[in-house]
């Protein structure tokens, strides 16, 4: 059927949606600065159900996985260092 919505449900513009907001309502959001606290920077962002969690590390070495490749370029994020190590590795040191 040319023209048609099949498989589509439509609805009208002023039906509330399933969490009760109006169509052209946005979600309530929320930003939440260093939650993470141990990162250089951490904000977690929610908007709705959705949450994302950024946090940000720097580290001046290269990672140990490209040490004697002659090049860092390309490698990807080391955050070893931002993050608390393990159970394991404290109860050994």
């Amino acid at each position: 059927m040319p023209g048609s919505a099949r498989g589509r449900v439509t609805t009208p513009a002023d039906a509330p949606r399933n969490d009760g907001r109006t169509a052209d309502a946005l979600r309530p959001v929320a930003v939440d600065w260093d939650p993470m606290g141990f990162a250089l920077s951490s904000v977690l962002f929610a908007a709705g159900r959705t949450r994302v969690l950024c946090s940000v590390c720097l580290d001046p070495e290269v990672p140990r996985w490209r040490k004697g490749s002659g090049s860092a370029a390309g490698s990807a994020p080391n955050t070893a260092s931002c993050r608390p190590p393990p159970p394991a590795a404290r109860a050994a040191s």
